[in-house]
């Protein structure tokens, strides 16, 4: 993130992107690139990554691992991705932060507050609001529930 705060992402991505040694550092540099990107104003570019990855450009051939559970996908990367459709240009995000909500609860993940938000943004910009509301109320009678 020093480097997106600096305005650097571009050079983060071209080594990414271009230099083969870059995925021996697997995942945790498509984060830390799309975070640089998120301090740039640049969302649309951190949701090109995530994608990239997503489709095993970059899939780290370990695993993730926590509390006795495995996940191959770092979580930060997808609540990165949620923020940046949160507030990249394309319109019609809401659909595809919804998909990674369904995920996130099926594998029995935490959602980080910044996935959260990047949620509630996308629904603003699509004008989703009664998913926004809905979602609001799930989120405050699952915690509810845990007593």
């Amino acid at each position: 993130s020093a480097l997106g705060q600096a305005g650097e992402a571009e050079s983060l991505m071209q080594y990414l992107l271009t230099n083969s040694s870059a995925k021996k550092f697997g995942q945790h540099l498509v984060a830390a690139t799309a975070h640089a990107c998120l301090h740039c104003s640049r969302p649309d570019d951190a949701i090109r990554l995530f994608d990239n990855l997503t489709e095993g450009d970059h899939q780290a051939s370990v695993e993730w691992q926590w509390e006795g559970g495995k996940e191959r996908l770092l979580p930060i990367c997808r609540d990165l991705a949620m923020r940046a459709l949160g507030v990249s240009s394309q319109s019609g995000t809401t659909d595809e932060c919804v998909a990674h909500l369904v995920d996130v609860e099926q594998r029995g993940l935490a959602l980080s507050f910044e996935a959260f938000l990047g949620f509630l943004l996308s629904c603003e910009k699509d004008g989703e609001w009664e998913k926004s509301v809905d979602f609001l109320f799930y989120v405050v009678e699952k915690d509810l529930s845990k007593g």
